[in-house]
């Protein structure tokens, strides 16, 4: 799913939505991400601190329908730049939001930790 370049050259590979091996990140500073979702490349880079979040359908029995949306934060002071991938409408949008609202209006866990960064960019292909 995802693939991590950091600023001291080495690269780390993350894991499917299902497994991501998010909280396995080295905890060192990022140069960028880069993420392979429904056939396309989305790059963040030059983020101080990162995160995603799978969000996963369930039916009426509480029985997991699949994921549905996945958000990929980047965040840049007091500001998140969200890309959200949304498999129930096939489409992928963005959005900016402040830090502690990136999820549903409330803060979520698992950020990595936070590096001094400028300029941060991202893109979609």
């Amino acid at each position: 799913m995802y693939n991590i370049l950091f600023k001291d050259g080495e690269t780390w590979q993350g894991g499917e939505p299902n497994n991501s091996h998010w909280l396995e990140i080295p905890k060192k500073p990022i140069h960028e991400i880069r993420y392979k979702i429904a056939s396309r490349l989305i790059v963040m880079k030059n983020y101080e601190s990162y995160n995603h979040i799978i969000k996963v359908g369930v039916g009426i029995t509480g029985t997991q329908n699949g994921i549905i949306r996945i958000y990929l934060c980047g965040k840049f002071r007091n500001k998140v730049q969200r890309v959200i991938i949304d498999f129930n409408r096939n489409r992928i949008f963005q959005d900016v939001v402040e830090y502690g609202q990136e999820y549903q209006g409330k803060p979520h866990q698992g950020w990595t930790p936070i590096f001094p960064s400028l300029n941060p960019t991202y893109g979609i292909k």
